[in-house]
């Protein structure tokens, strides 16, 4: 049998759980901050993206969008994220999808496997700090 669930109660329960985490680091000198990589403008990655600063403002994490042009490379793509992934104030990277027109949901894949220390973070997982 089915089951009603709450989802919004559900996911105040998230938030409340991620803000408790993210005041442990803090106050431990750390700094929680997500990056999000735009490229191009694709309209619903724009919103996405003002969604992710709206949740990360609420849990109290730093929340940064870097907007790359339609026209990079994915050499690129994989060199801003690897810069990313040297900048020790940065936790976590999301690379928002759709990527520009030529590339496929397998060059998403390729940038994160290149990427060593990160992992996607998305609101549908646990973010990963290190």
């Amino acid at each position: 049998m089915a089951q009603l669930i709450d989802g919004k109660a559900i996911a105040a329960e998230i938030r409340a759980q991620v803000k408790g985490g993210v005041a442990d680091l803090q106050a431990q000198g750390q700094t929680v901050k997500l990056v999000s990589v735009l490229v191009g403008k694709p309209e619903a990655a724009e919103i996405y993206s003002q969604s992710q600063a709206r949740c990360c403002a609420e849990v109290g994490m730093q929340f940064e969008l870097q907007s790359l042009p339609e026209t990079e490379t994915l050499s690129e793509i994989k060199s801003a994220i690897e810069k990313l992934n040297r900048d020790p104030t940065v936790n976590g990277i999301m690379l928002n999808l759709p990527l520009p027109p030529g590339f496929t949901f397998h060059h998403a894949y390729v940038v994160y496997d290149a990427s060593g220390r990160f992992y996607m973070a998305s609101n549908a997982v646990p973010l990963r700090l290190k």
